[in-house]
């Protein structure tokens, strides 16, 4: 039991210290959530979820070939990723100038939309299936058994899920504190952000060696 616990609970602390690395998913949940608060948090949530299990499975089960083939097409990844960031960017700031009116937008909720919105920013993110084989190598080295270890991941992945959904959550409050006109700047801001990033990874994706190893999406 007291394993079970030890677990548990390092998997929350884990989780904790994952969800602050979200980057553009972080951007995300503040958008969506700021119109649709705990609701969009957690369809976003789901699709990050679910991408992330099939990273730590892959991890698990074919770690040397999946890890070959990220590296191997790193490149071509980023560059896709970056340009999907560019064109949901884009796309957000088209719908952000066609409608001044933030708040009127929250009957637009597609709970679909929005899984596949979080799968697809977390999903097409090479870093984040280093960071889950990363931690599944610490946990074998560590000769932690069956139960410990997929306790482990258990708890990492609930505290995801909580945590996104929280700052969704804290998203919409902090939007009905806001007056409309400034609930746009800042999702005009955020969009402009998700070009940013998308640019910054595309050319991490053409120029390897000029931006470092550190770039994410």
């Amino acid at each position: 039991m007291e394993n079970f616990l030890i677990a548990l609970f390092s998997g929350f602390g884990t989780g904790i210290i994952l969800t602050l690395m979200l980057g553009t998913v972080f951007f995300a949940l503040i958008e969506d959530g700021m119109a649709h608060g705990f609701k969009a948090g957690a369809a976003i949530a789901f699709g990050v979820i679910a991408t992330d299990i099939v990273f730590i499975l892959l991890a698990h089960l074919f770690t040397k070939a999946t890890s070959e083939f990220i590296q191997t097409h790193k490149e071509i990844i980023l560059i896709a990723s970056g340009t999907f960031i560019i064109g949901l960017g884009t796309m957000g700031l088209v719908k952000t100038s066609k409608n001044k009116d933030v708040k009127s937008s929250t009957a637009n909720f597609s709970t679909i939309k929005l899984i596949l919105k979080g799968a697809a920013l977390n999903g097409t993110n090479p870093v984040n299936f280093f960071a889950w084989l990363s931690l599944e190598t610490v946990l074998i080295a560590n000769n932690v058994n069956q139960t410990y270890f997929w306790t482990y991941f258990a708890g990492c992945l609930f505290m995801i899920f909580a945590m996104e959904v929280l700052f969704a959550f804290l998203a919409k409050k902090l939007a009905q504190k806001l007056k409309d006109g400034l609930m746009h700047k800042v999702k005009f801001a955020i969009n402009i952000i998700f070009i940013a990033l998308g640019i910054l990874v595309v050319l991490k994706g053409i120029f390897p060696q000029l931006l470092g190893d550190s770039l994410g999406a």
